[in-house]
């Protein structure tokens, strides 16, 4: 769920309806949200502290903190997820290492692709690149 809702959060908010509208959203526990104008909403907020948070949504017992890699254009192309057991810590105390860790991440590469000028390209939702190959 994290690292879905982390590069779902900075598509166009049609692209984000197409998706989901095209998608079998299924209740994998009893936190997943499925609802279109509930994921709209998470996306929302996703998008504007920078990651996203998943606490026992998309599998029982585990906690996902992820954040998008972005092109030069500014449009998510990849992420990066970082996922523990519950048990191991507090949402709290795991969000609190997690995020600086994973944001570091995703800097870093997405400086990366920015250097790399034009080499690395993203594939648009029905798989054909920018230049529609």
């Amino acid at each position: 769920a994290a690292l879905g809702h982390a590069l779902l959060a900075f598509m166009p908010v049609e692209l984000q309806r197409e998706i989901l509208g095209a998608t079998n959203r299924i209740k994998l526990s009893e936190r997943t949200l499925t609802g279109i104008d509930e994921l709209l909403e998470r996306f929302s907020v996703v998008r504007e502290r920078g990651y996203a948070i998943s606490d026992r949504e998309n599998a029982y017992g585990l906690r996902t903190v992820a954040a998008p890699i972005f092109d030069e254009g500014g449009q998510p192309i990849a992420g990066i997820s970082l996922t523990i057991r519950a048990e191991r810590s507090k949402i709290e105390e795991f969000v609190a290492i997690a995020v600086p860790e994973v944001l570091r991440m995703t800097t870093e590469l997405t400086r990366a692709v920015s250097l790399s000028f034009g080499a690395i390209r993203q594939n648009n939702y029905f798989g054909q690149n920018r230049n529609g190959n």
